[in-house]
């Protein structure tokens, strides 16, 4: 069979790119990279989500949570790389609640507080803080004012 000579080497007729970085928290920018086909006459890219680019190297900001496939078409070449990245939601930050009691008193006034957190985990890792601002591993702490007011 007889090999015909198109004038490109072989590594640049197939579309290749990689993207930076491919997972994360939205928003989420991604930095693309066209790699070879640098004699391209024609480049567009299908950043999955409805965004098109025809930059060599675009960056792009996924700000919806999923999963997307993003195409790179060179001079009617196509590579797809399926399930690309993916961006996931940000974490629920941890909800304080507690009370105290007594809450008013003279000193020396032993005041409890109670941890009432709104949802636990089996895997929960907190630390309840007192109301002199120092950390207790204990789940209701507690402490004993001696003087002046105490804001909880």
């Amino acid at each position: 069979m007889a090999s015909v000579y198109t004038g490109l080497a072989a590594e640049d007729t197939i579309p290749n790119f990689s993207g930076t970085p491919l997972s994360g928290v939205a928003p989420l920018t991604v930095h693309f990279n066209q790699i070879g086909n640098e004699n391209s006459t024609t480049i567009r890219w299908d950043l999955g989500d409805g965004t098109y680019s025809t930059t060599k190297n675009p960056t792009h900001t996924y700000n919806k949570t999923g999963t997307y496939t993003v195409k790179l078409t060179v001079d009617n070449q196509i590579e797809t790389k399926s399930n690309y990245i993916v961006v996931t939601s940000p974490p629920i930050p941890p909800v304080s609640a507690f009370s105290a009691s007594p809450i008013s008193g003279n000193a020396p006034l032993t005041v409890t507080l109670c941890d009432e957190k709104l949802y636990y985990s089996a895997t929960r890792s907190y630390k309840s803080y007192c109301i002199d601002a120092i950390p207790s591993v204990w789940d209701n702490p507690t402490k004993t004012c001696v003087d002046g007011n105490v804001n909880v």
